[in-house]
């Protein structure tokens, strides 16, 4: 291989992994100092936003070794029981627990619909008896839901999915429930398969225990809203990618791009992860489409490896592989572009027919203006969180429905703020808003699951288990099921984080070691997630797609750290040379 490409092949992955373990590993450290939490309970009454607190570092320290005690006496368990013979019905069971405790949480908790969830079930109400007045322009503040498809119409796809759920099964948001429990059970189930992908195994307990422990999935049953259906499909399609690095199989890639279709047509964060899935094809591009030497492969051709010409001279052939894996990774290219476009374009035209105002799904036409939210997301004053319905009202009252002088109206503010506070105040709060954003660690959760502290009323109807989280224990009660769930969201991105900082050494030491593909693509995921939304608006619920990396690290970094930390108590001497093992790896030999 060429050294410049050589140089490439080697420096975009320590790069990513560089970067991510810095970031995160400084984001850890001032966990131990300052606390970051979704203050709801005086968020609208009183108009405070300050949710960065102080630390007590002891507390800190003794909360996550207790969690990290906790899932190694687990992890020790789980050692023997994938052993056994009835390992797989142990862990379908674990899976059916898991969807059954989500239902049984939604049951001692009936939190009502609010925020968007509460505006969508309403235009779900109004399309139901024949009102479509949610596609058009009235332009109004007295409802959001009479203008807000027109307003935001990225939420056509998920308003549809859910009144057809209510026209096909029952206009009851209980149904709409429990289909969401169905995705999230999903999520975790396709996560624990993307694990046992990614290490080639059959089964392992301690990872399916770690995919259906994870609070937020738990306490978000209640949350009805376009993200978990996103999550599920983001996560299918990670698998086919997967799928399709170690086999090279025509219908996975294809499997993934449909995937990945229906991800966005939910909630653009596909968009992120078909620039993830592009990284990887290019980089490996790169090494085994350019300049690998030839060898003869099964007919299976160039999906999965070089097919054979005995007719023509190894450097010949060489060269016409190099040609047909090019052009195959550029349709694999061409077909991530179509992926995030076609969904929205035939919404758009099916609406149309219908005589519905037509929409874009691209934010760049749709009337809602991506500099709005880049707007607020550069609100210093209130780390870029949602403004008291400032930005809307500007948006509604102040500028006609026309892009160009929305956006202008809105880069406006974004200048006068940066008149105001100049680089290093942007930077301070970028910093301030990413640390929350990420160390948050419910992922606004306790917010949206028990809900608002502040206003018992959430709640459809009381519960004894309502009744105790809003009387006179409650305030301790709220405060532990916030302290746990961060905890155990602090000890998964510190095992991550382990992960990343060792591939970083490994690479740096060896330069002919191969490149773990998947792990290279969680980790420029999560950067691509913190970028996006250390410019967008703040809220640590939008982030919550990178609990997908977040969770295939933590089931590999902490076995990798228990057994590391027992060989350093039986002082193995062989041990000794490296916290974690190399990460088998999963390129396909084309």
């Amino acid at each position: 291989m060429p050294p410049s490409n050589t140089l490439l092949r080697h420096f975009v992955p320590q790069s990513i992994y560089l970067i991510f373990a810095s970031i995160f590993s400084v984001f850890l450290a001032i966990a131990f100092f300052v606390d970051a939490f979704w203050k709801s309970d005086t968020w609208f009454s009183r108009g405070d936003l300050q949710m960065l607190g102080p630390q007590n570092p002891l507390l800190q320290a003794l909360g996550i070794a207790a969690w990290f005690l906790v899932l190694y006496g687990a992890w020790r368990v789980a050692k023997r029981l994938d052993q056994s013979r009835f390992i797989r019905l142990m862990i379908a069971a674990l899976f059916l627990g898991f969807f059954g405790l989500i239902n049984l949480f939604i049951y001692y908790f009936p939190v009502h619909a609010y925020d968007d969830a509460l505006v969508i079930r309403i235009v779900v109400d109004d399309l139901l008896r024949g009102n479509f007045i949610a596609f058009f322009d009235t332009m109004t503040l007295e409802n959001k839901a009479k203008n807000y498809l027109y307003l935001f119409p990225l939420q056509v796809p998920f308003t549809l999915y859910t009144y057809a759920i209510h026209s096909l099964i029952g206009d009851s948001y209980t149904y709409t429930r429990i289909i969401n429990t169905v995705w999230i059970t999903g999520c975790s189930y396709v996560i624990y398969q993307i694990y046992l992908l990614w290490q080639q195994k059959r089964h392992d307990f301690f990872a399916a225990l770690i995919c259906t422990t994870f609070i937020p999935f738990i306490l978000l049953g209640a949350w009805v809203y376009n993200d978990f259906p996103a999550i599920f499909l983001s996560c299918v399609s990670i698998y086919f990618f997967t799928l399709w690095q170690q086999q090279g199989r025509k219908r996975a890639i294809i499997l993934c791009l449909i995937a990945l279709a229906f991800a966005n047509l939910f909630r653009p964060i596909a968009l992120l992860l078909a620039l993830s899935f592009a990284l990887i094809i290019v980089l490996r591009w790169i090494k085994t489409g350019q300049h690998k030497p030839y060898q003869r492969t099964s007919a299976k051709g160039l999906w999965q490896g070089v097919e054979a010409a005995d007719s023509t001279s190894s450097t010949t052939r060489r060269d016409n592989d190099a040609r047909k894996l090019l052009l195959n990774y550029l349709w694999i290219l061409f077909g991530l572009f179509i992926a995030i476009q076609v969904p929205h374009k035939l919404v758009n035209g099916a609406l149309a027919l219908g005589g519905v105002p037509t929409y874009s799904g691209v934010s760049t036409s749709a009337p809602a203006p991506k500099w709005m939210w880049l707007n607020i997301g550069y609100d210093y004053k209130r780390l870029g969180v949602w403004s008291y319905n400032e930005a809307y009202a500007t948006f509604v009252s102040e500028a006609p429905i026309d892009e160009d002088a929305v956006n202008a109206l809105f880069k406006q503010e974004i200048a006068k703020k940066w008149q105001e506070i100049g680089l290093s105040g942007t930077l301070a709060h970028w910093a301030k808003k990413t640390y929350w954003q990420w160390t948050e660690g419910t992922y606004q959760a306790v917010y949206y699951g028990i809900g608002d502290p502040a206003r018992p009323d959430y709640f459809a109807h009381p519960t004894a288990a309502t009744q105790f989280a809003h009387g006179a224990h409650g305030e301790t009660f709220r405060y532990a099921v916030r302290r746990i769930t961060q905890l155990q969201n602090w000890l998964y991105l510190f095992a991550a984080t382990c992960v990343v900082v060792l591939a970083f050494k490994r690479a740096s030491r060896d330069q002919d070691a191969q490149l773990d593909e998947t792990l290279l693509l969680l980790a420029f995921y999560t950067l691509m997630v913190f970028g996006m939304y250390m410019l967008w608006e703040s809220k640590s619920r939008y982030i919550l797609s990178s609990t997908i990396p977040l969770l295939l690290l933590a089931s590999y970094g902490l076995p990798q750290l228990f057994a590391r930390l027992e060989a350093a108590f039986k002082a193995a001497p062989e041990q000794h040379t490296t916290m974690i093992e190399p990460i088998p790896a999963t390129e396909t030999q084309n």
